[in-house]
């Protein structure tokens, strides 16, 4: 995991210089997401893990999670038991399905983690925001 420097904020240049060829996917995405969604994102040092987090949220809840690492970014969604099968409804990729029935979960909380290198999942990921969003 990359951004382990509690006293460097990551910030546009950081962020940049540590995602290097996947700079412009990420910034795609963050731009798609904060003007079609309308979503914060909120980067917090955490000393558990040595590392910069992205809390990504709508108002007050949480929509995802994002961390930066040597060649992709991740994004962790979280979803409980009820609410992990609505993914199986969605426009997504079969490997997105795959993963999630494959998961380890965390307590009762079932945790989808998406590696991105490319604009490859970005409509997938669109599609399981916004079903994130709509869930009470």
């Amino acid at each position: 995991m990359l951004l382990t420097d509690p006293n460097i904020e990551p910030g546009h240049e950081i962020l940049a210089a540590a995602l290097k060829e996947r700079k412009e996917v990420y910034f795609t995405l963050e731009n798609k997401l904060k003007e079609g969604f309308d979503l914060e994102y909120q980067w917090r040092y955490y000393n558990d893990g040595k590392a910069w987090l992205c809390k990504v949220v709508k108002k007050k809840k949480t929509i995802f999670w994002l961390s930066v690492w040597e060649d992709c970014f991740k994004i962790t969604f979280y979803f409980t038991e009820k609410t992990q099968s609505g993914i199986f409804d969605l426009p997504v990729g079969q490997n997105i399905k795959d993963l999630l029935s494959e998961v380890k979960h965390i307590g009762k909380l079932v945790p989808l983690t998406l590696e991105i290198k490319n604009e490859h999942l970005l409509a997938d990921l669109n599609e399981i925001i916004k079903y994130k969003i709509s869930i009470k």
